[in-house]
């Protein structure tokens, strides 16, 4: 018996390693900061910096070019340390966006395992949607980088939804344009990512047939959460035995 027709599938931290890429990024920025300052502090900085990235990675009314954001983020940086030469500091601050986004970027790849498993998951005759939140045109770089719409059918971003008056994961409305382009009901497809509420709350919410945690590192659910995900698992590549199970019979 077929039961999944469709598998919804997020980007980030799912697919590819993300964060992990972000690390040596950061890395490299700070290798790069000593070299233009010599006397600036690289933790104090990239802490700062983190701090910033976090309360506005993009302009939230999208009127200021992403990267230029984010090099205005690099400045406020550099310029809360009194070692810094103000005068210098805008075209630093550049430099660091630029070896930042240059090295994300470069990283920003899937595993041969996640490749094939995409692969295996098309053959199963299973249609599969990327649905990723995030900025339009950070998430497009991203998506080329890696090559997703060669490997996925369809790809749907938040921040597209967003423009177009309609809504990011959690809500529901994304999941039902997922089903839509799929063709299939909800009860017909899976959820599968790293964050619990966008991906495991959002997915059940929207009456899929069920959800798949990617939890790399053991995370424990929120406490007093009435949400479970139906599957916790360490890495996207076990999905096809998963999907395999569902097929069986009722999820577990």
């Amino acid at each position: 018996m077929v039961r999944v027709r469709a598998v919804f599938l997020d980007l980030d931290d799912t697919l590819v390693l993300t964060s992990k890429g972000d690390v040596r990024a950061l890395e490299e920025v700070a290798q790069a900061a000593s070299q233009h300052c010599p006397a600036v502090d690289p933790t104090k900085l990239l802490a700062d910096w983190r701090q910033l990235f976090k309360e506005a990675p993009w302009d939230p009314t999208h009127q200021v070019d992403v990267e230029e954001w984010r090099t205005g983020l690099w400045l406020q940086a550099l310029q809360a340390q009194s070692s810094v030469v103000l005068e210098e500091a805008a075209a630093t601050a550049a430099a660091l966006q630029r070896r930042f986004c240059t090295s994300r970027i470069e990283a920003f790849r899937f595993l041969p395992a996640v490749a094939s498993m995409l692969g295996t998951l098309r053959s199963s005759c299973l249609t599969t949607v990327i649905i990723t939140n995030g900025h339009s045109d950070v998430q497009a770089s991203k998506l080329e980088a890696c090559g997703a719409r060669n490997l996925v059918d369809y790809v749907i971003i938040g921040g597209d939804e967003v423009a177009a008056g309609r809504y990011e994961k959690p809500h529901r409305s994304i999941y039902d344009r997922a089903c839509q382009l799929a063709g299939c009901t909800p009860d017909q497809a899976i959820m599968v990512g790293d964050n619990y509420i966008c991906d495991v709350v959002g997915g059940q919410e929207a009456g899929l047939l069920a959800t798949v945690w990617i939890n790399e590192t053991g995370k424990a659910v929120p406490e007093g959460a009435a949400v479970m995900p139906t599957f916790t698992v360490s890495s996207v590549v076990e999905l096809p035995a998963l999907i395999d199970q569902l097929n069986a019979g009722p999820p577990r």
